[in-house]
């Protein structure tokens, strides 16, 4: 929340405390527990939403780089006996499949080597499953031979699960943050209506009968912000006792003008004192 936000929902929560110490002098009205039934509403969602936006990213997203870490380091080995086994069969498709080195696996998107992953296990599922039967023509080479194992495979799919629950975390938490923000926002300025065209209106109903309680209002929407003002920043030393700009202004104006205004009451006397010159004799 911004500073300015933080000052409006104090504002409402002081309200809400107010409202439910009096709430057997007010509920009488009925248009005015329908609206503090919603500003109770939208205060309590208020709350939740600044529950999520204090939601620290950094846990999930260094969990997210280490699943991935996980998944590259048991996809390499894989691959790599793979691209031997794809040679020796002289399986191109395959070989170029598998022909992925190290630093191109760190460098693809989450989404990329997750979809990578997933192909390669298939793949190496589908090989491992290939036999040697007597009476039968058997292939030449099998991928067991080569040193990939079942342990493998459940390495690999393990490695596979905790790098998508880790990403679709982070990516999940991280939108609802993003979501909370606005909705947030919103419900800030719906209280903030509710107050101003609303509630702030009906009180004036309390204001002779229920002294104590309409002071206490007032009290509570303005006392906050007044507090607000009371904590505000020192002025800037180099601006500190002068004065503001406009009275600097409106003080150089009314300057010039009781000089132009002394001008012209001794412009006649002046004129009166100042002798006029005799005509020139014609020639």
């Amino acid at each position: 929340m911004t500073k300015k936000q933080k000052a409006q929902v104090a504002v409402q929560k002081a309200v809400k405390e107010v409202m439910d110490k009096n709430q057997a002098k007010w509920q009488a009205v009925a248009e005015l527990k329908n609206r503090v039934e919603q500003f109770n509403s939208n205060l309590a969602r208020i709350d939740k939403y600044v529950a999520i936006l204090q939601t620290d990213l950094a846990p999930l997203k260094k969990k997210k780089v280490t699943s991935r870490k996980i998944l590259v380091e048991q996809v390499f080995p894989v691959t790599s006996v793979m691209g031997v086994f794809s040679m020796d069969i002289g399986d191109k498709k395959l070989c170029k499949l598998a022909g992925v080195i190290f630093t191109d696996l760190e460098k693809m998107s989450n989404e990329s080597l997750l979809k990578y992953g997933i192909r390669i296990l298939k793949i190496s599922e589908t090989l491992l499953a290939q036999t040697r039967e007597e009476g039968k023509k058997s292939p030449k080479h099998l991928i067991a031979d080569y040193g990939l194992t079942v342990k493998h495979m459940e390495a690999l799919q393990a490695a596979l699960d905790g790098c998508s629950i880790d990403a679709s975390e982070f990516a999940t938490t991280r939108l609802e943050k993003k979501k909370s923000k606005i909705k947030l926002d919103r419900r800030i300025r719906e209280n903030n209506m509710l107050l101003n065209k609303t509630m702030d209106r009906m009180m004036h109903l309390f204001r002779d009968n229920q002294k104590a309680f309409y002071n206490a209002y007032i009290k509570a929407r303005i006392s906050v912000e007044k507090e607000a003002e009371v904590k505000a920043p020192a002025a800037d030393a180099t601006t500190a006792g002068k004065p503001p700009a406009a009275v600097k202004e409106t003080a150089a104006v009314k300057k010039t003008a009781a000089g132009k205004e002394t001008a012209a009451s001794a412009s006649p006397a002046t004129a009166a004192a100042k002798p006029k010159e005799p005509p020139k004799p014609k020639k």
